[in-house]
C-alpha cells in the first residue's frame, strides 16, 4: 500500500474469475478457512447463475483486490422480497478507510435496481463491536438477536419417513 499522503484510486467492480485467489485469501483474515479449490468451485457456480439472483463486487486498489461483498436476492414466504449481504470482507489494514461503506453502497444499489426494498445482513455476536457499529452507522438496525444452527449432512444420517 502507498503512504497515506499518496493518492490511490479505488475501483469497485463485479468480481471475475481472475479475482478468486485474492478473494479466498481475504476470507482467511475473517477466520473463514476455505481452500482455493473449494472457493473457486463455489465462485464458478455463482458466475453461472442469473445476474438478478446475486452479485459479487470487489474493491481494487493498485490492481489488488482489497475487499469484496456478496449480496443475494431472498424470496421468502414470510418476509418482503429483499437482498441479503452474505459476506463483506475488507483487508484489515484498510479498515476505517470507507471501503466497507462503498461496497455496501454497491450492494444496496444492486438491490434497488432489482426491485428489492430492503437489505438484511447477519453479523456474528463474536464479531468485534466495531463491526456492529459500522452497520449501525450505515443506518442498519438490529432486528433481533439470533442463534445460528447447522447440521453436517456429510455424516451418516438416519433415514426418516414422513409418510403416515
Amino acid at each position: 500500500m502507498q503512504p497515506d499522503n499518496a493518492t490511490t484510486e479505488l475501483i469497485l467492480r463485479r468480481a471475475v474469475k481472475a479475482d478468486m485467489a485474492a478473494m479466498c485469501a481475504l476470507c482467511g483474515e475473517l477466520g473463514y478457512a476455505v481452500s482455493n479449490a473449494e472457493f473457486s468451485r463455489r465462485m464458478l457456480a455463482m458466475l453461472t447463475q442469473e445476474e438478478d439472483q446475486h452479485a459479487v463486487f470487489v474493491a481494487e486498489m493498485d490492481e489488488k483486490v482489497v475487499g469484496w461483498i456478496h449480496v443475494r436476492a431472498m424470496l421468502q414466504l414470510h418476509l418482503v422480497f429483499h437482498a441479503e449481504v452474505s459476506a463483506l470482507i475488507v483487508t484489515t489494514s484498510l479498515h476505517g478507510k470507507k471501503l466497507g461503506r462503498k461496497l455496501m453502497d454497491a450492494a444496496e444499489n444492486w438491490a434497488q435496481q432489482h426491485g428489492m426494498s430492503e437489505v438484511r445482513l447477519y453479523s456474528s455476536m463474536v464479531r468485534s463491536k466495531d463491526a456492529h457499529w459500522f452497520y449501525q452507522r450505515l443506518g442498519y438496525q438490529e432486528v433481533k438477536p439470533t442463534m445460528s444452527f447447522k447440521k453436517n449432512l456429510t455424516q451418516e444420517v438416519k433415514q426418516r419417513s414422513f409418510s403416515k
